[in-house]
């Protein structure tokens, strides 16, 4: 089972990870993450290993449901985020943090 579902991608919202350098001479584009430092940083604040793939937002951000308990990381460029739902009081999601998440929470862009 999943553990987000995406309800809104946001703008251009991509898996990536740390892509495929050295095999240019196959024809395979290097790729990966734009901000290779965050997603290194974002998977040592949850266990991960270095390269382990991520959601990586743009400007927009998105929505998204929880749909198991899991753990997020929230890093890179600031991307103001709360989560939200039943039971639970609507809160910002702090950034270059670890954020533990119960099913059924909500996470959107902060809209003041």
């Amino acid at each position: 089972m999943a553990a987000l579902t995406v309800l809104d991608p946001g703008l251009l919202a991509t898996v990536q990870d740390l892509g495929r350098p050295g095999r240019g001479a196959l024809g395979v584009a290097v790729s990966g993450a734009v901000d290779p430092l965050s997603l290194v940083v974002a998977n040592r604040l949850l266990g991960n290993a270095d390269g382990a793939a991520a959601l990586e937002l743009t400007l927009e951000g998105g929505a998204y449901r929880v749909e198991a308990d899991t753990h997020i990381a929230l890093v890179g460029a600031p991307m103001p985020l709360v989560v939200e739902g039943p039971g639970a009081a609507r809160r910002a999601l702090e950034p270059w943090a670890a954020h533990a998440l119960g099913a059924g929470l909500k996470i959107t862009k902060h809209v003041q």
